[in-house]
């Protein structure tokens, strides 16, 4: 007498993961063991083993490309920011640095003055940052040259006008320019060099 066979939990499970085709598994879906080491849902039948990627791996691989892509971002900020930007006063010796100071001081005194709409720049200048150069953006004549060279009349914002203030700060020579390029000198500097001078940094 034949008595039909009962598939118990266990039978069922193994008919389910019993391999069915060449290409693939029963019904298209992964072994137990393969299921859980892919989190992003089945593959297709015949997908080669190396394809097998989880959501999982592929998170981990864009963020760690990302932190590296940040990381030489904030790197190359931080190397331009060292080139933009080196110190301004470093290797000068102390008189130098204090000439620097001394024609920053007098832009400032000038900013704040009756003149202030003329925009004087001062700045040292010259192998040892000994020589006061001044610049104002408008067209000068020799009279208003000589007017704040001198402190004379309404020109006199330093009492003893630029040339008081070159000698208490050791200048030996100032150097004007005016917007038109025209260069005047006083002191021991000649026009030449005067036309030649770039400021201390």
């Amino acid at each position: 007498m034949n008595v039909p066979v009962r598939y118990g939990v266990a039978q069922r499970l193994g008919r389910g993961s019993e391999r069915r085709h060449p290409a693939g598994w029963l019904g298209g879906i992964l072994p137990p063991k393969a299921m859980r080491g892919t989190l992003g849902g089945r593959m297709p039948p015949g997908q080669p083993p190396g394809r097998r990627r989880s959501v999982r791996t592929r998170a981990a691989a864009f963020t760690c490309h990302i932190g590296v892509r940040i990381t030489t971002a904030a790197l190359l900020v931080a190397l331009m920011g060292l080139g933009c930007h080196p110190p301004r006063t470093a290797g000068l010796s102390r008189s130098a640095r204090a000439h620097i100071d001394a024609a920053r001081n007098f832009t400032d005194r000038y900013s704040r003055s009756r003149l202030a709409a003329w925009n004087i720049r001062a700045s040292a200048a010259g192998a040892d940052c000994d020589i006061l150069k001044i610049e104002i953006p408008i067209i000068l004549e020799d009279s208003m040259v000589e007017a704040i060279h001198y402190g004379a009349g309404s020109y006199n914002v330093y009492a003893g006008g630029v040339q008081h203030f070159s000698l208490e700060r050791t200048f030996r020579a100032v150097s004007y320019k005016d917007a038109s390029g025209r260069v005047w000198t006083y002191g021991s500097l000649s026009r030449n060099q005067a036309e030649a001078l770039m400021p201390c940094r």
